[in-house]
């Protein structure tokens, strides 16, 4: 897996050639992948920076309309890391991360019907079976690691808002376990994913929502 001092060289030995839309996008993720690895103590700091690294990425002009979570777009993203790297993400995954994923999928904390429970306790105890063993069904194909991440961002995005609302209490000793197992598998995901994208500057990665603004 690269760090950000590689992937910052790949992004500096090719930027001229890249579009610029697309290489603000990298610097802009790469600085929070940078932030991030600062955390070595901090899974909460750390999950965060992670995660802004990751909106940076694959953020587009129309999910932040709305300023919501866009589950299409976030689709069509990891559509996207799959067609150019499906081999490199499902070796991620299964190699060394399956025991923590399943781990993360067996935490209610981050199920949202767990906490939106107008459906009550089975609904939730549904999603989490199915969801944990469709997963582990999944794991061994590669061709299905799309479905993967959908299903394991769902429950980082849980996590996100817990964090990010104010619903987590800083470094508590509480609810920690969710924390540092969500953070340890963002902390090989989100460089990856850049990683693909470098490599691949050329697809369609959209607009930046919020594009740099220069002084005339």
């Amino acid at each position: 897996m690269m760090k950000f001092d590689d992937l910052k060289t790949i992004h500096r030995d090719n930027r001229e050639n890249f579009k610029e839309d697309f290489s603000t996008r990298i610097h802009r993720s790469l600085s929070w992948i940078k932030r991030a690895e600062m955390e070595t103590e901090d899974s909460d700091a750390s999950f965060i920076f992670l995660w802004i690294a990751f909106n940076a990425a694959y953020t587009s002009e129309r999910s932040s309309e709305e300023g919501i979570f866009d589950k299409s777009l976030m689709t069509s993203y990891f559509q996207k890391l799959v067609k150019h790297g499906k081999k490199e993400i499902h070796e991620l995954i299964t190699n060394g991360h399956r025991e923590v994923i399943i781990q993360i999928l067996e935490n209610e904390y981050i199920i949202s019907p767990f906490w939106n429970n107008q459906k009550g306790e089975d609904f939730w105890k549904y999603i989490r079976t199915k969801e944990k063993r469709d997963v582990e069904n999944l794991m061994d194909y590669e061709d299905c690691i799309g479905q993967i991440l959908t299903i394991l961002f769902k429950r980082f995005y849980v996590l996100r808002n817990q964090v990010m609302h104010g619903g987590a209490t800083w470094n508590s000793s509480v609810n920690r376990k969710q924390v540092d197992d969500c953070n340890s598998i963002m902390k090989v995901l989100v460089p990856l994913f850049t990683e693909i994208m470098l490599n691949n500057p050329d697809d369609e990665w959209g607009a930046l929502p919020f594009p740099v603004q220069k002084d005339v």
